[in-house]
């Protein structure tokens, strides 16, 4: 039997259909066709895919933003609710050092409501690209107060051996609105998560959510635009 020929110039060892592999010697892809040959030990991508990603890693940055774009399109983020102790709890206003307050007048004082809880978590990608929101605030019966919330981000090893990386939270506000004759009468936070890629021709991911906290603890979002319906 005849030995085996060595791929031509400008064909790559695994088949005709793929130019000569692109940038093999380049350290730049080096931590990515070693996760390649994990994913394939894993059995998370199989032969033909594990050939095709080694030889040109273009492709599975391709085959990566088709699955981010069928995500965005096909699945909004989903809302949770973290376990306890999320959820309402009471604040006592009193101040606790305050001499020659009487118990009857402490216990006619009210009480702040709060709630926390609220998490928003968009994945990308199977994963890949991960975006995470949280929304807290307290009332009073008449006013939403003490709102605060985070924003952040991450990327798995996948994406970052696929040069992503999480860009922060350019826009991170909380405004407060009426509500009938209450002012504020909640609060709207409006956060954008980007990720970014280092290769310039992959496009950014960017997503707007929005929520708004109303003084009666109810809450609705929107993402990208799109009211979220529970």
């Amino acid at each position: 039997m005849a030995a085996a020929q060595p791929a031509v110039a400008g064909e790559s060892a695994v088949g005709p259909w793929i130019p000569a592999c692109f940038e093999t010697g380049a350290s730049t892809w080096a931590p990515f066709r070693t996760e390649v040959d994990l994913a394939l030990g894993r059995g998370e991508i199989t032969k033909f895919q594990a050939d095709r990603y080694r030889c040109d890693p273009r492709i599975a940055q391709s085959d990566l933003v088709k699955s981010i774009e069928a995500d965005i399109a096909a699945n909004p983020p989903a809302l949770v609710t973290l376990p306890e102790p999320a959820g309402w709890y009471e604040v006592d206003d009193d101040d606790p050092d305050a001499e020659g307050v009487s118990s009857l007048a402490a216990a006619a004082k009210p009480k702040k409501r709060c709630i926390s809880g609220y998490q928003l978590t968009h994945k990308l990608g199977g994963g890949t690209l991960t975006a995470i929101q949280t929304l807290n605030w307290c009332y009073n019966g008449k006013k939403v107060s003490d709102w605060s919330g985070e924003c952040r981000g991450k990327v798995s090893t996948w994406g970052k051996t696929l040069l992503w990386s999480f860009d922060g939270c350019p826009q991170n506000d909380f405004i407060g609105y009426k509500l009938g004759k209450y002012n504020p009468g909640g609060i709207h936070h409006k956060t954008e998560i980007r990720f970014t890629n280092k290769q310039w021709q992959v496009p950014d991911v960017s997503t707007l959510i929005e929520q708004w906290g109303h003084y009666d603890g109810s809450i609705d979002q929107m993402v990208n635009g799109k009211l979220l319906h529970k």
